[in-house]
């Protein structure tokens, strides 16, 4: 189900885009970039390879405020059911959510999606790797 148009934000470019396709359940979704590109991540790392313990930066809009950072580290893994969560204590504000959960390096562990109302300390992001295919 797609049809949708969207706006995305990097640095100080807006760029429209449209939804091909949308996943509620699973909290994401797929755009189509008309022209232009991004700029590339470091890389996407594998869900097997994200260790419990390292540090984790949460990348978001908190509160509308664009390109915000917080520092925290992965305090375990969850393979869940097909959608595996990196959960993290790296700070998960409104508005985080869609944003990057990535490491040292700037490889993306996943996307931001949730976390525990009562404890401020407890996010989850959806691993990087369930988003991610190879173009054919």
């Amino acid at each position: 189900m797609g049809g949708d148009e969207a706006e995305i934000v990097q640095g100080t470019e807006h760029r429209q885009v449209s939804v091909l396709l949308r996943d509620q359940r699973a909290d994401r979704c797929v755009l189509i970039l008309a022209e232009a590109s991004l700029t590339p991540l470091a890389g996407i790392r594998p869900f097997a390879n994200i260790a419990v313990g390292e540090r984790a930066y949460s990348v978001g809009a908190p509160w509308g405020r664009e390109l915000t950072i917080g520092e925290g580290t992965v305090s375990a893994l969850h393979p869940n059911n097909g959608f595996p969560l990196v959960q993290t204590t790296a700070p998960i504000l409104p508005g985080s959510s869609g944003g990057a959960l990535v490491d040292a390096r700037g490889n993306l562990l996943g996307i931001v999606s949730f976390r525990v109302r009562e404890d401020n300390a407890m996010g989850f992001a959806l691993a990087a790797e369930s988003f991610w295919a190879p173009r054919q």
